[in-house]
């Protein structure tokens, strides 16, 4: 029988998911969509807008976004991998999670390895982001005059991150409640292990 805690959990890292998997295939990282020819970024392509309509919209690696072929953005290639590990590591939480759920009994390897998981997730998450934050201003500046300016889909992206933190302690309190579980269960069987040794030595003193 799945407890409360099991439940929010799953609840939790399922929104993470949602949040994740939205903040990475849209387009409004940073930029300024409201000015008349606005301009946004997301982590695999760059959009330009004429009076709020979408124009032309292209792959951030390309050769369009730099001023110049020699000019790289190895730190966005950076940003691109590690949120995408972040994401792969949230999904076999889930996985972990939702598995102790769905099972009669929770596995105890099972719990801690989403909790694992979901803290290296946030983790990557967090990099991701600061580095993006920081790296924003100064590298993209020449395409988007304020991408200094962060838009929704990098919040949702810090959402994503939120809503694990708060499911690491739900993974935190249904690990002790397997393992005090486990201890009831295995109780009696000691305590009859060590009667039935009990009473061998007693045989063998009485021989």
């Amino acid at each position: 029988m799945a407890t409360n805690t099991q439940v929010a959990s799953v609840i939790l890292l399922l929104g993470a998911l949602i949040c994740g998997f939205v903040a990475m295939s849209t387009v409004y990282w940073a930029g300024d969509v409201g000015s008349q020819r606005g301009k946004s970024v997301g982590l695999w392509q760059a959009c330009e807008y004429v009076e709020g309509r979408t124009m032309e919209c292209f792959r951030v690696l390309g050769l369009k976004f730099y001023e110049t072929e020699t000019e790289k953005l190895d730190w966005f290639k950076a940003v691109q991998g590690i949120y995408t590990l972040s994401l792969l590591c949230l999904i076999v939480s889930l996985v972990c999670s939702w598995s102790g759920v769905c099972v009669r009994t929770a596995s105890y390897s099972l719990t801690r390895a989403a909790m694992f998981l979901s803290l290296a997730s946030v983790v990557f998450c967090t990099i991701a982001l600061i580095i993006f934050g920081a790296r924003t201003l100064d590298e993209i500046r020449f395409y988007i005059t304020s991408a200094g300016q962060p838009m929704w889909s990098f919040y949702m992206a810090m959402v994503c991150g939120i809503l694990q933190l708060f499911a690491l302690p739900c993974l935190l309190i249904t690990q002790n409640q397997i393992m005090e579980n486990n201890l009831e269960k295995r109780g009696p069987l000691l305590v009859s292990r060590m009667t039935l040794h009990t009473r061998s030595m007693h045989s063998m003193s009485g021989i």
